[in-house]
């Protein structure tokens, strides 16, 4: 098989891969559908600050973090036909509480379109499967990692600690980390660094 051929499969193969991702994620999970409270995403908007053009990647019913974001600020929302694996547009902050069944995937669209992302998360899931370290090591480190709390305090079900962590693409830095604990805001960032240094 001569160049043209190889390239010309790879291509088909990218086609076949990104139209199976959309088919794929075409569903809402109902596990996925975690509602953020309303003074967590005011945290985040207010802590992260962002500029530029916002995107909410899956605004929720209650638009919790849309309603803190200027009103310029672009929205997806599967359950409106909105899909965010079709958002192609680039934007420079993405800010939300992300789908954690299909979190590899959503990362990978999530670099492809934005220069600082900001999720909230479970600690468990930034580290569950070396495939995202991989794709961190490629695309942008953690800047910063704000502690909400275990879930179940903020009102969440679950019991593992709840984070707000800022990637941000091309950034291979340090990481700081701060706490919003029981309602008082820590803004004093700590910095991770390797204590062989």
């Amino acid at each position: 098989m001569n160049v043209i051929g190889i390239k010309y499969n790879m291509e088909v193969v990218k086609k076949r891969t990104k139209r199976k991702k959309f088919m794929k994620h075409k569903e809402l999970v109902e596990s996925d559908y975690v509602l953020t409270p309303e003074w967590c995403a005011k945290d985040i908007m207010e802590y992260f600050a962002p500029t530029g053009k916002v995107l909410d990647p899956c605004r929720g019913l209650n638009k919790v973090f849309h309603n803190q974001m200027p009103n310029d600020a672009d929205w997806c929302e599967i359950q409106e036909g909105k899909n965010f694996f079709e958002y192609d547009k680039s934007v420079d902050w993405i800010i939300g509480n992300p789908p954690y069944s299909i979190f590899h995937d959503w990362m990978e669209h999530s670099f492809a379109i934005a220069d600082n992302i900001v999720y909230l998360l479970p600690t468990f899931k930034i580290f569950n499967a070396l495939g995202l370290c991989r794709m961190y090591g490629q695309n942008g480190w953690i800047k910063h990692i704000r502690f909400y709390d275990v879930g179940k305090e903020i009102e969440w079900s679950r019991s593992r600690p709840i984070v707000a962590v800022h990637f941000q693409k091309n950034y291979f830095g340090d990481t700081s980390w701060s706490y919003y604990e029981k309602g008082n805001k820590l803004f004093h960032p700590q910095t991770l660094i390797d204590v062989g240094q």
